[in-house]
């Protein structure tokens, strides 16, 4: 059945109608002149279309800032019972900071009943780390005893942070010269004791 001319208009404005809202815009037809007067366009809506999604701004990070890195220290003793006259090494590395940093060492205090965690003292033994972090100095210990000892990063312009290495356990012993000395100390007192108490009798009886 062959469409006549009103129909063929009408096709071509339902054909546009949907192009439109495919588009997402809105079509609006009379139908042509040919229409009656009393004709309503017709009118084909365009369905909402979802709002686009505004892209976050990311949060610029602050210019030039970084995590700050741990300062950490690692240090022994190449011998941990050395006698009273043997010089011994202590060496280690202090990570986290700028080469040429100081560091010093450490001693405990010696533990009592009455204080458990004694406080440490700085010795006066000091050092700067080299190019590649690390240090060494030679230490002598003239006292036998053990030491309980530890490496200080003191918190200054090179080391903005206070580090300590792990304690370490250094027992000294008396050599056999100190042995000896100590020996002949102690007979020579004993003899200056011995003399001293016959004089000391004899004034008692002239007395």
């Amino acid at each position: 059945m062959a469409l006549t001319s009103k129909q063929k208009k009408q096709g071509a404005v339902v054909t546009a109608a949907v192009g439109a809202l495919a588009l997402g815009g809105v079509a609006v037809s009379t139908l042509g002149p040919s229409s009656s007067a009393g004709s309503k366009p017709i009118v084909a809506a365009a369905l909402p279309q979802p709002a686009a999604a505004v892209p976050m701004a990311a949060t610029p990070s602050p210019s030039g800032s970084s995590s700050a890195t741990a300062i950490t220290v690692t240090a022994k003793a190449d011998n941990t019972k050395p006698a009273d006259d043997t010089v011994f090494t202590i060496s280690g590395e202090v990570k986290g900071a700028k080469p040429g940093t100081k560091v010093r060492l450490q001693r405990q205090q010696t533990a009592s009943s009455t204080n458990a965690s004694p406080a440490w003292s700085t010795l006066a033994y000091t050092t700067f780390t080299d190019k590649s972090n690390k240090f060494a100095f030679a230490v002598k210990m003239e006292t036998a005893g053990s030491y309980n000892l530890r490496i200080l990063h003191p918190q200054d312009k090179e080391g903005p942070e206070t580090a300590y290495s792990s304690p370490f356990a250094v027992s000294v012993s008396p050599t056999a010269s100190s042995s000896a000395s100590s020996k002949a100390s102690s007979k020579a007192s004993s003899a200056v004791s011995s003399a001293k108490s016959p004089a000391s009798s004899s004034s008692s009886k002239k007395g």
